[in-house]
């Protein structure tokens, strides 16, 4: 596989979808089904994540704002910050975004000892959120060249059509007639931010709405949560 290529290996399980690299590093992560319910839930996220193994640790969430900021996770704090993504250090830590169209977009040093979850619709691409995302890692001295990536499901270049007001904020290359493809635009910028290759789910929200949820579709405030966590015991 070149580097221009988008790597394979997103997969459902167990009302989980999982990204195969993350997984053979043996990091907890998954992005949420509707099985599991709306994530925006205390008691819903909980089970999830006691699903997933991760009932020990602390579960942080954000209050989303479509921005570029990037926090660390840290299990000594519970409160809910204003932003839209996370960096993990702490072995105590779970960073969660919500998503439900947009995307939930994990990072990782590719030998598992950082991770962040992050989430960005278009406003999020367009205003720089995948360069602050990679840029996050260098507290950590980590530098894109040691980055994996992966997209997770969201609402497809097939359903996601937009005015010329949006369509205008993005490269032509990434437009299907007046419709918007935001996986292609963030493999596009991860690999512009020295990001490859990148694993971008072909899981609609829109079109797969029996098994996930859409903003876009159903109009309620439903959520979706995409997780991460350091590999071993909190």
């Amino acid at each position: 596989m070149s580097p221009s290529e988008v790597a394979a290996g997103w997969r459902l399980e167990a009302g989980f979808y999982r990204e195969s690299r993350l997984e053979a590093l043996g990091i907890p992560h998954g992005v949420t089904t509707r099985i599991f319910g709306n994530m925006k839930r205390p008691e819903v996220r909980a089970a999830a994540l006691a699903k997933a193994g991760l009932a020990g640790r602390r579960a942080r969430t954000l209050k989303q704002l479509h921005g570029t900021v990037v926090l660390e996770a840290r299990s000594d704090d519970a409160t809910i910050p204003e932003g839209d993504g996370w960096i993990v250090a702490d072995p105590g830590s779970v960073a969660c975004v919500y998503a439900a169209d947009c995307l939930p977009i994990f990072l990782w040093e590719k030998h598992g000892s950082v991770v962040g979850a992050f989430h960005a619709g278009w406003r999020g691409l367009a205003a720089g959120m995948i360069d602050a995302a990679v840029k996050a890692f260098s507290r950590h001295r980590v530098g894109p060249e040691r980055l994996c990536a992966a997209v997770g499901p969201h609402i497809g270049a097939c359903c996601y059509k937009v005015g010329t007001e949006v369509a205008g904020r993005f490269r032509k290359d990434i437009l299907h007639g007046e419709n918007l493809d935001l996986g292609e635009e963030a493999r596009l910028q991860l690999g512009e931010a020295g990001v490859v290759p990148v694993a971008v789910s072909d899981a609609c929200t829109s079109c797969r709405n029996e098994e996930l949820f859409s903003f876009r579709r159903e109009k309620m405030d439903q959520r979706m949560m995409a997780f991460i966590a350091l590999k071993g015991e909190a």
